[in-house]
């Protein structure tokens, strides 16, 4: 039945069943006094009666208006409309609307049962303290959501940061272990005696790839067009590496300019590719990148998986899905065939 305080913990931080107990009890014993003009003296004559009729009094605006409240958070959060101002004025309503109704009905039955009058000064005592009640309530609540949702978005940013520079480091280490330098001192001495502005091409193009992932380690996200120009360097040096047994195909078509990815994906994307699928000449490797579906990307190969699986540190895809898990709710989704390994990653707007 009151499962609903539970999930109240996501919202605010703590589960508020006792929360609302104590407020409800305190209720019980200030409402009649402060509210409804009883006396002390005539309070305590009384004191199980008025605090018990005080309690209900209170536990039901009390929970009423946290479910409203809970309930009114969760979808304004899965719409997106958490901040939207129509959305406050009819949560605002909602909660108008409850606390006048629930303390009309138990204002009209109360004094009824007390003096067997109906008084319309004591009916309008009673709304109006419930309804400073209520406000003080859904203050507190708010106060409570607002505060923990900034610890949370602290948390967040903190692990966004340090996920970030994982997967820069994780690149950085990738490309100046001796296999990675040797690879590609050995591709420019290679070309130098016949492709000499080849080869000056090619360091321009590993230099440009370093100084881009050196210099994006503060950034959460990417336009996706400094992403893709990074990708064609980097693209460029590997294909030069495997020659026409790597395929490259990149269609900007329906991308938007605005939209931003989290730093390195593609990169990640395409370097796992290489490194766990045969890239020969009986088997050539194709990675195309294109727009998916709407506001998504989609980065996909033809899938050749090596017979010796290549060690692999998780860093590449699950970091991936753990930045894009702390930036949206959108996930990131993988399809894999018999034949075919795709990965499409949200495109992102900047406000």
């Amino acid at each position: 039945m009151f499962n609903f305080l539970k999930r109240g913990e996501d919202l605010i931080g703590f589960n508020p069943t006792r929360f609302l107990l104590v407020t409800s009890l305190v209720t019980g014993i200030t409402f009649p006094i402060i509210f409804l003009g009883e006396s002390i003296p005539s309070f305590l004559n009384n004191f199980a009666l008025n605090t018990v009729f005080g309690f209900i009094y209170g536990a039901t605006l009390s929970f009423g208006n946290c479910l409203i409240f809970q309930k009114s958070k969760e979808r304004s959060i899965k719409d997106g409309t958490l901040r939207s101002p129509g959305r406050f004025f009819m949560v605002s309503l909602y909660h108008f609307f409850y606390t006048v109704i629930v303390s009309s009905i138990l204002g009209s039955i109360t004094m009824y049962g007390l003096d067997g009058s109906f008084q319309i000064g004591g009916l309008a005592r009673h709304v109006v303290g419930a309804i400073l009640f209520a406000s003080l309530l859904i203050t507190l609540f708010e106060s409570f959501f607002n505060m923990y949702a900034l610890n949370i978005s602290k948390k967040k940013q903190e692990q966004l940061m340090r996920q970030n520079a994982e997967s820069q480091l994780e690149i950085l280490k990738s490309q100046v272990k001796p296999h990675f330098l040797f690879n590609s001192l050995n591709t420019v001495i290679s070309i130098i005696p016949d492709e000499p502005n080849k080869a000056i091409d090619y360091i321009q193009r590993l230099s440009s790839v370093y100084r881009y992932i050196l210099e994006i380690k503060d950034n959460k996200l990417i336009p996706i067009k400094e992403e893709l120009d990074c990708i064609k360097d980097y693209v460029f040096m590997l294909q030069i590496r495997f020659g026409e047994n790597l395929n490259f195909k990149l269609d900007e078509t329906g991308l938007d300019s605005t939209s931003h990815v989290v730093p390195l994906s593609l990169q990640l994307l395409i370097e796992n590719a290489v490194k766990h699928n045969i890239v020969s000449n009986k088997k050539p490797l194709t990675i195309k990148i294109e727009k998916g579906k709407e506001g998504y990307l989609e980065i996909s190969n033809n899938l050749q998986i090596k017979t010796q699986k290549m060690p692999s540190t998780g860093t590449g895809l699950s970091n991936i899905k753990s930045r894009y898990e702390l930036l949206t709710e959108r996930k990131v989704e993988i399809i894999e065939t018999s034949d075919n390994f795709a990965v499409s990653i949200p495109l992102l707007e900047v406000s």
